[in-house]
């Protein structure tokens, strides 16, 4: 299928219901909230499950898109649609091809991982709606064929990178797709306004509102460099459109502890797409992986036709939604350093809910414990700033020091020197300020390896 440019950004729902004529996959919330649209994506770097009313119709260039219709018949019904079929979990039906396609990527996501077949069910599940409330007996189908063997698209082999550009030019808009790096980066010196498209998370949804699309635009999802990972003595270089799904995996095989914040970003098919990059570049104040990476002094590798730098994440972020990066720069990867001996880390997201929420205030902490006094303290906090940002004074605060309960009351009272918070609809600025005081309480109970267990502890 050709697509024009002002076409070629239209959410790859609608090419697959109106112009495809598909319409087992459901149109539902149209801003990857629901689960309801969800098809399964194919590409070099494996199968995975998306929210299709988000993902561009460009951004499957090359790619293999497999709908509910592809997965059995009603004479031949795969083991995870019979499973759903037995444990009576469809009511209406509208959730029902959503779930289905979310509980194939699961089982794929699983076979994927050194051939496990442990599946968090709930985890799994976590992006997924049911109007009629069915939950229960949908979990109970989920569970049920966790060790079914996979069969029928689950095997399927990924499509191979396509190496050729991709151009659609439209009487709107002009879709770039480079299929390199030196491609990527002499595009963005010859069209610096361009936009960037990555995951598309937000983007997308913003288009959509917007009901406007902008003159120019660069799919990034066929520039192999960006999509890499590479261990070294010294550093774990993350790419900067490696999945967030792939680079949670990456920063909990190194530091497990950060695996309950990790778990709370978003729903599996957002992680899916969604990339390292995109989520530091939107720079929101309370963007989920700025704080953790801050307190695992990540910094950017960024680079131009002309020039290449370093940043550390701190001097990136310049305010609301916005960095320092020049117009013709490009954020190649996150650098990361390997954990030094005796390193301790602290990572805590508050939200209204515990899936697919916004946070209220985002706090990690690094030190590395010297014999009972803590070097190399690293504060990071989102949502206390119009930008993620250090907290220099509690860091000063327990530098050379003790991590005592007098000295982190003491860092407490600091927090007045490096935030003052704004009231928004998410928390006023005395709440969000008495809670980044009661994360740091915890995390020093956490560091003496206090059981908390109740509300008063």
């Amino acid at each position: 299928m050709t697509l024009e440019g002002d076409q070629a950004l239209r959410p790859l729902l609608d090419v697959i219901r109106i112009d495809a004529n598909l319409t087992g996959t459901k149109e539902g919330c149209r801003s990857g909230e629901c689960g309801a649209c969800m098809v399964l994506v194919a590409d070099a770097t494996g199968t995975k499950g998306v929210n299709s009313c988000i993902y561009a119709a460009a951004q499957v260039h090359g790619k293999r898109v497999f709908t509910i219709e592809g997965l059995g018949t009603a004479d031949s019904l795969h083991p995870v649609q019979r499973a759903m079929v037995e444990s009576r979990s469809a009511q209406c039906g509208f959730c029902t091809p959503g779930i289905v396609m979310a509980q194939i990527a699961a089982r794929i996501s699983a076979a994927c991982d050194e051939g496990s077949t442990e599946i968090d069910v709930q985890a799994a599940l976590a992006g997924n709606l049911c109007r009629c409330t069915g939950y229960r007996p949908i979990i109970d189908a989920a569970r049920a064929c966790r060790t079914v063997p996979l069969s029928g698209v689950e095997l399927e082999k990924p499509s191979d990178q396509p190496t050729n550009p991709l151009l659609c030019r439209g009487q709107s808009t002009t879709v770039y797709a480079p299929a390199d790096l030196p491609s990527l980066l002499e595009l963005r010196r010859q069209h610096p306004d361009a936009v960037l498209l990555a995951g598309g998370t937000d983007l997308i949804t913003a288009w959509r509102r917007s009901m406007a699309y902008p003159p120019q635009v660069v799919v990034l999802g066929q520039v192999g460099e960006l999509a890499q990972i590479k261990w070294t003595d010294h550093a774990l270089i993350i790419g900067a459109g490696v999945t967030v799904a792939r680079a949670v995996r990456c920063l909990i095989s190194e530091w497990p502890e950060a695996a309950g914040y990790l778990r709370r970003f978003g729903s599996p098919a957002i992680n899916a797409v969604a990339t390292v990059a995109g989520n530091l570049q939107t720079a929101s104040p309370v963007g989920d992986l700025a704080p953790l990476l801050m307190a695992l002094s990540a910094s950017l590798m960024v680079k131009s036709t002309v020039t290449h730098r370093q940043l550390s994440l701190p001097e990136y972020f310049s305010g609301n939604r916005a960095t320092v990066l020049a117009a013709d720069e490009v954020v190649i990867a996150v650098h990361l350093p390997r954990r030094p001996p005796a390193f301790h880390l602290f990572a805590y997201k508050t939200a209204k809910r515990f899936d697919q929420d916004i946070a209220a205030v985002t706090l990690a902490g690094s030190f590395v414990n010297d014999g009972g006094t803590l070097r190399h303290v690293v504060i990071g906090a989102g949502g206390l700033a119009n930008r993620p940002a250090r907290a220099s004074a509690v860091e000063s605060v327990l530098e050379n020091h003790a991590f005592d309960t007098a000295r982190i009351e003491e860092a407490i009272a600091a927090l007045a020197e490096d935030f003052q918070p704004i009231d928004d609809v998410r928390g006023s600025s005395t709440y969000r300020t008495q809670l980044a005081g009661n994360l740091l309480r915890k995390m020093r109970l956490e560091y003496t390896g206090a059981g908390l267990t109740n509300l008063w502890q």
